[in-house]
Formats: structure tokens, C-alpha cells, sequence
């Protein structure tokens, strides 16, 4: 979500809140609560969309590079032993063939590793009888050709979530666009039915329907999520829960939500393999950063 379609969505999210907050004068008019309703709703599906784009890329990223990592450290371990065989039989064109480094593999294309793999695999597994001396088992084999195999299969996917990531982008923009509308066409319509006894309802509503302009507001929060070892958590869903809004941390355990209003917030944290965690009263002051370190435990 950009900064601009988030400031639109931020404001959203204040004005569900400031109503919600006041659901007393509210219920006084069945037009303006069933609205609210409908708003709750439609920010609800911005939610999902949101955090949908944000999960979309990363997670399938991560994992594929894990998987390139660990794929180049076993394949440059088998070239490694065919090489010293085929040196030791002074089997030329097989030991020429078997010259990789870990770094070459890799740095390499994801369709050259696959390839370099496969080639190192048929290698091995031409000579597996006579490498059983130097610790290659066929039962080693098998599990490095389904790594090849499980590594080419994810391979298009994150291109594939990079296409959806375009769709649910298109979708997001179109749904706090939609949301925009309703509030200008239906609530701010409907709000004024309680200028009479409830003014100070009526003036919190305006303010809260500012959007507050990520080119000039520099009001933001920062989250960094590490284990109790100080080491960064990627893939972090870190929540602001009064907006509603989330957002996931890159490599670095880090992650940047601007333009939101000045305010006191409850921040969740949620991550594969720790413990959810809950900070309350976390206070953002108008036109600063401010900071927020998340530590986690592991389950």
C-alpha cells in the first residue's frame, strides 16, 4: 500500500473508531449506525487486501532463498567428491565438468543452478557405484535430486505473486477509493443530523475525516522485531490495531507505517515460530518517528 492510499485508509479507520467510540449517539439514528456498519465492513476488506499484498511476496522470497542456499551447499558438496574422483582417475572431461565454487553456485540464475545441479546429479549418479568409497549413497542422491525438483518448482512463483501483488494493488487502491466515496456521499450527508445536542461528536467526526498528507505530515512509526538474542525477525506481522492497519518487517526485522494520525495505539506482533506479542499504550507524537523495539521468544 503506498503512502497515499494508506493515509486514505488511516482516515477511514479514525473515523470507524471516533464513531464506534460514541456508538451511544450513534444508535440515535438507524441511518447513520446501519452507514457505520457498512463502513466496519468495507475497512475490514481493506485489512485483508492489505495485508494479503504485504504477505504476498515476502514469505515465497524468504523461502526460496533459503531453499537456492541450501541447494548450492549440497550440490557444490557432491561436485566437490565426483571431482576428487574423477581427479584421483584422472578422468579428465568428468573432472572439469565437476569445477564449481559454493560462491559461483550461489550467485548463479536460478535456472543455471537448476541446471548445474541437474548436471552434477547425473554425474554422480553415472558413477555412484564406484563413489561409494568417497561417501556418495544413492539414497544421498535421491534427496539432492528432490531438492533440485522442489527448488525448480518454486522458482515461478514468486513471478506468479508478483502478478497477483500487481492485482490485489488495483484492488486495494479501488477499495479505499470506494471507501472515500461512501464517506463523502453517505456519513458526511448523515453526521449533520446530530449538530443539535451533540456538536462535540459532530466536530470530532470533521476532524477525524482529515487525511493527513504523507508529503507533508512526517508522523510515522517505526517497529523492530528481533529474538531475545537481538537477531531481526523477517516476516513479521506487526499491527496497529485501533487502524487496523499491518504491515510485514523486511530482512532486517524493520518495518516503516507512515502517515497516521498522532495518537495512543496498541501495537501486535505475530511471526512464524515465536510468541504473539502485545504493546499497549504506545504513544505517537504529531510529526515524529517514533520507534518501537518488539522482542520475541520462541514457542
Amino acid at each position: 500500500m503506498n503512502a497515499i492510499t494508506m493515509a486514505g485508509f488511516n482516515m477511514s479507520r479514525v473515523v470507524e473508531t471516533e464513531c464506534k467510540a460514541n456508538q451511544g449517539i450513534v444508535d440515535a439514528n438507524t441511518g447513520f449506525k446501519n452507514s457505520l456498519i457498512l463502513l466496519s465492513a468495507k475497512n475490514a476488506n481493506i485489512t485483508s487486501l492489505a495485508t494479503r499484498q504485504a504477505m504476498n511476496i515476502k514469505g515465497y522470497t524468504a523461502n526460496k532463498n533459503a531453499m537456492k542456499k541450501n541447494l548450492a551447499e549440497f550440490g557444490n558438496s557432491l561436485a566437490g567428491i565426483v571431482f576428487a574422483y574423477a581427479d584421483e582417475k584422472e578422468m579428465t572431461t568428468l573432472k572439469e565438468s565437476m569445477r564449481f565454487t559454493l560462491s559461483g553456485l550461489q550467485k548463479a540464475k536460478d535456472d543455471d543452478l537448476i541446471s548445474n545441479c541437474r548436471n552434477i546429479y547425473e554425474a554422480a549418479n553415472t558413477n555412484v557405484v564406484a563413489l561409494a568409497d568417497y561417501g556418495i549413497t544413492p539414497l544421498m542422491l535421491t534427496d539432492f535430486k528432490n531438492a533440485v525438483d522442489d527448488f525448480e518448482g518454486l522458482v515461478p512463483q514468486p513471478r506468479t505473486k508478483r502478478s497477483e501483488r500487481k492485482t490485489d494493488t488495483a484492488n486495494l487502491n479501488a477499495a479505499v477509493s470506494e471507501v472515500k466515496k461512501f464517506l463523502k456521499n453517505r456519513m458526511d450527508k448523515l453526521v449533520v443530523v446530530f449538530n443539535d445536542g451533540n456538536t462535540e461528536f459532530v466536530q470530532n467526526y470533521d476532524n477525524a475525516r482529515i487525511v493527513v498528507d504523507p508529503k507533508t505530515d512526517h508522523t510515522k512509526i517505526g517497529a523492530f522485531v528481533t529474538d531475545k538474542d537481538g537477531n531481526p525477525i523477517a516476516g513479521a506481522e506487526v499491527k496497529l490495531v485501533e487502524l487496523g492497519i499491518s504491515g510485514v518487517t523486511n530482512k532486517k526485522g524493520f518495518l516503516k507505517i507512515v502517515a497516521i494520525k498522532h495518537g495512543t495505539y496498541t501495537v501486535q506482533c505475530k511471526a512464524d515460530g515465536y510468541n504473539d506479542v502485545e504493546l499497549t499504550e504506545v504513544v505517537v507524537k504529531q510529526g515524529q518517528n517514533t520507534k518501537v523495539e518488539i522482542e520475541m521468544t520462541a514457542k
